[in-house]
């Protein structure tokens, strides 16, 4: 990600790690281990604020902890407006994690073990019942572990992408999570294999989602 200092911080400077359409994130100033979500020009709008503390709030409800999404410590005020703190994914050497897409670039990468890695982070959001409205390789970050291996880490997207009625109906009710989230990664994976250089043909993904959609009936997830 691009670092930049913005010169409007507070408690001295922010470092700037990542930047929204609606958020810019920055590393905590009194703690590097995590970052503070504020929001962007348009310092009015708190929507994706709003759904993440909306939504982390539900998960913590029902008990769920889960390690493939960043940690929500909650709401913190700031002269540059209200933010949302997270837990900061770094790799086990203490280097900040890469974005997917980022890693994807990455010299001598073993895509087998990526496809895999993406595979058992979609097993955990359907374990746990975790709306992931927004798979894109831009909202999960790759720590790397000091053995050499890998996880994945969603840090956005959860949800959804509006605060309306479909929000509260689909993140309330885990099957529909669970269906949504399924329905998403399909996308999610062509894009990865595609920009892998792996052809899928339609029919195979058909094939699959029906699978996927009866295994969750007959399971009940």
């Amino acid at each position: 990600m691009d670092k930049e200092k913005s010169k409007q911080g507070f408690l001295g400077e922010l470092e700037l790690v990542g930047r929204g359409t609606e958020r810019d994130c920055y590393v905590h100033p009194l703690d590097a281990t995590k970052v503070i979500k504020l929001p962007g020009s348009r310092k009015s709008v708190q929507h994706q604020n709003k759904i993440d503390a909306d939504y982390y709030g539900y998960l913590a409800k029902r008990g769920v902890k889960s390690d493939c999404i960043a940690m929500f410590y909650g709401w913190e005020e700031t002269p540059q407006g209200v933010g949302l703190v997270f837990e900061r994914i770094l790799n086990d050497d203490g280097v900040p994690a890469i974005t997917l897409r980022s890693y994807l670039k990455e010299k001598e990468i073993d895509l087998s073990n990526v496809y895999c890695k993406l595979e058992e982070l979609k097993k955990k959001l359907l374990r746990d019942g975790i709306l992931f409205a927004d798979p894109t390789v831009d909202n999960i970050l790759v720590a790397k572990k000091k053995m050499g291996g890998i996880r994945f880490v969603i840090v956005d997207g959860l949800g959804s992408r509006r605060y309306d009625l479909k929000f509260h109906i689909r993140s309330r009710s885990v099957f529909l999570s669970r269906l949504r989230v399924l329905f998403r990664w399909m996308k999610l994976r062509r894009r990865l294999l595609v920009s892998s250089g792996v052809v899928v043909k339609g029919r195979i993904e058909v094939f699959l989602a029906g699978w996927h959609l009866w295994w969750a009936r007959k399971y009940d997830l």
